[in-house]
């Protein structure tokens, strides 16, 4: 039997050696990008649900809007309205409070010394004030 020459073994070493090291790697690097792939894909569903959930909020968002409900709060907000039977009260800040109760004083105690004169004789924008502040105090 004849024995190979040394660098013809060698050489076959080498070749299965890069075989066996370009195969491991090609192994590898498929996992990587399946890997990689993979995350995407879990990131993207997750994206999808969260955009369905979206769409659903929107949706009931658009059906509320399209009720009448929905227009009495806005007219209420926005335009001040109020129903027909509704009764609406104001609330005043201190301060306001403050001076329609000194107002509310002074008016008592001129109304008792005015109770024999003719109330007419009240300068027209204080019966204003007394019809706007003291009729929501009551």
């Amino acid at each position: 039997m004849e024995r190979e020459k040394p660098y013809v073994v060698a050489f076959k070493n080498f070749a299965v050696f890069f075989v066996i090291v370009y195969s491991a790697w090609t192994v590898g690097y498929s996992v990587y990008k399946n890997y990689q792939i993979n995350k995407e894909i879990t990131i993207l569903k997750e994206n999808i649900e969260k955009i369905k959930q979206e769409n659903k909020n929107l949706e009931n968002m658009k059906l509320f809007y399209q009720t009448q409900t929905f227009a009495d709060i806005e007219a209420r907000r926005r335009l001040n309205l109020k129903r027909v039977d509704e009764k609406v009260f104001s609330i005043l800040p201190d301060e306001l409070k403050q001076k329609s109760d000194l107002i509310a004083q002074t008016s008592q105690t001129s109304e008792k010394k005015n109770d024999n004169q003719n109330t007419n004789q009240d300068p027209n924008q204080y019966k204003w004030y007394q019809y706007i502040f003291a009729s929501s105090l009551k």
